[in-house]
């Protein structure tokens, strides 16, 4: 349900250190969100980002720059090494900020229950700029953080802001279907402490979307967005047919206002071929959205469709093999497609335990 891209790695590329802070911080506090702002700047092409915890449960780190970025390390407050890029470019999938896919990232940590508790002090995430030849001198880093201060992670509420495209809020089939699936996604998610507050608005943005951040309407979109809201947007396509159910912008997805701080999804694609839901479509539909909000909160398909990529979580079956992935993982919301027969297609609203603390990690689940 989400086109996944695998970036260049940094393997040819040396590490090299120091930065500067350039701005002041600047401290939003929205309940249990803070928000801090500020640029790094760093002669090598390595900014070090810090991380001040005093009990929050987790932090949301999106950096952008002029160049490529991506996340290379997070140290402790002691200093110690807990995560390192290369360690994640192997079959295993823990978050997508270690992959270069643009000129900005996005960082949740903690991810799962294993990498530990935020300890009080100063955390460091290292984030490499890179261009065509290799680290890129003189870059500047603009960091934007999200802390969540809530020390009960079974149990959270996302904020959905839901945007129909041009005219669409107005079609009865499509605002019909819309609803019915949020009602089906809301009963996907509530046997997992996962609450769902949606809101619906309209707009005038192109029934045919691009994949988010190939738009400049996604930029635009993105600006009226709260500080914890993921966006939905709405669309009758994606990239000209119906070839998509639905894509997030990242894993994670920000909640910060850039081109991909969003969830596209299609509601052609999840209807089929006559434009109308059936009760299965609707059903399908429902777990498409959930299952998008669930990339964007940060949980990968527990296997990819070349059957040797797999998430990072232990309670995930490490199938090998459509019929034995089917088999072992076919009702999991996160399996990487629908899977159906002539006349239905499984239920997929499962979640394992490990699945389900990275959802309540994410910073925006509050």
């Amino acid at each position: 349900m989400t086109r996944l891209l695998r970036p260049l790695a940094l393997a040819a590329l040396p590490l090299l250190g120091a930065c500067d802070l350039l701005d002041d911080v600047l401290s939003e506090f929205d309940g249990d969100l803070e928000t801090r702002s500020f640029s790094v700047d760093s002669s090598d092409g390595k900014a070090r980002v810090d991380v001040e915890i005093d009990g929050q449960e987790t932090f949301q780190l999106t950096a952008t720059s002029g160049q490529l970025v991506a996340v290379e390390a997070i140290y402790d407050p002691d200093g110690e090494l807990v995560l390192y890029w290369e360690d994640w470019y192997g079959n295993e999938s823990l978050t997508g900020a270690v992959w270069l896919e643009g000129r900005d990232t996005v960082l949740n940590w903690p991810v799962r229950s294993v990498d530990g508790e935020l300890s009080a002090g100063t955390w460091q995430v290292e984030v490499g700029v890179v261009d065509n030849e290799g680290y890129y001198t003189d870059a500047t880093v603009d960091a934007v953080l999200k802390l969540k201060q809530d020390p009960d992670l079974s149990d959270g509420v996302v904020k959905a802001r839901i945007v129909y495209a041009d005219g669409l809020m107005q079609d009865e089939v499509v605002s019909a279907g819309v609803q019915a699936a949020v009602a089906r996604w809301e009963e996907v998610w509530g046997p997992y402490g996962l609450s769902l507050d949606a809101g619906y608005e309209s707009s005038a943005y192109s029934t045919d979307q691009a994949f988010p951040g190939e738009s400049g309407e996604h930029e635009d979109l993105a600006q009226d967005a709260s500080g914890s809201e993921v966006t939905v947007l709405i669309a009758e396509t994606i990239d000209g047919g119906m070839d998509y159910y639905g894509i997030a912008g990242s894993i994670p997805g920000t909640l910060d206002h850039t081109g991909r701080a969003l969830v596209v999804v299609s509601w052609l694609a999840n209807a089929g071929g006559d434009g109308s839901f059936s009760d299965d479509d609707v059903r399908l539909f429902g777990e498409t959205l959930a299952h998008e909000v669930g990339h964007y909160m940060g949980l990968f398909h527990p296997v990819e469709m070349t059957w040797d990529y797999w998430d990072a979580l232990d309670d995930t079956d490490a199938c090998q093999g459509q019929g034995d992935c089917e088999g072992g993982l076919g009702d999991n919301l996160m399996f990487p497609y629908p899977v159906c027969d002539w006349t239905s297609c499984l239920a997929q609203d499962q979640l394992t335990d490990g699945q389900t603390g990275v959802s309540h990690r994410y910073t925006g689940t509050l």
